[in-house]
């Protein structure tokens, strides 16, 4: 995942960062979509920032990160807060794989939370490829995910 070519000085030679807002902004004129002073970057429809620079997109978290610093995270960089597009520094963190999906809001499905799947009258709950049980009703099948993906991801642990 890291890229050896960009170097912690060129992309500060490019972009500023506020580690107050996670935005980056361009220190010169570097195309029609990137004139000096503009936001640096589009959001993708999941609300990932998208920088390019010298012709390679990076993920807006990705840059922050090696911005403030200077070395490429390994694996995944998380949104503490789940919100993609808020790369303030205090909201990333370093995670692998299982703890950056822990973290991540509830995919769609019938019963509405993470977690729990409706089945028939009933709702399973299941965490982390391991079946919790059938509920009566999907706040207590809720419940049963939340309190094994504490003791699974502790502070990745995401409710919904």
């Amino acid at each position: 995942m890291a890229n050896p070519t960009l170097t912690p000085s060129r992309l500060k030679e490019l972009l500023s960062y506020n580690r107050k807002t996670g935005l980056f902004k361009n220190l010169i004129h570097r195309g029609a979509k990137a004139r000096k002073g503009t936001l640096a970057g589009v959001r993708d429809p999941l609300g990932y920032w998208r920088i390019q620079i010298d012709g390679k997109v990076y993920g807006g978290h990705r840059l922050a990160w090696f911005y403030m610093h200077g070395v490429w995270p390994e694996h995944f960089i998380d949104h503490i807060n789940g919100n993609a597009s808020d790369n303030r520094i205090e909201n990333l963190r370093l995670a692998s794989n299982s703890q950056n999906q822990a973290n991540s809001k509830a995919r769609a499905t019938k019963s509405g939370v993470k977690g729990v799947r409706q089945v028939g009258a009933r709702y399973r709950a299941k965490c982390h490829y391991k079946h919790l049980g059938y509920f009566d009703t999907a706040e207590a099948a809720h419940a049963a995910y939340l309190a094994h993906a504490v003791t699974v991801f502790g502070e990745f642990a995401r409710g919904g």
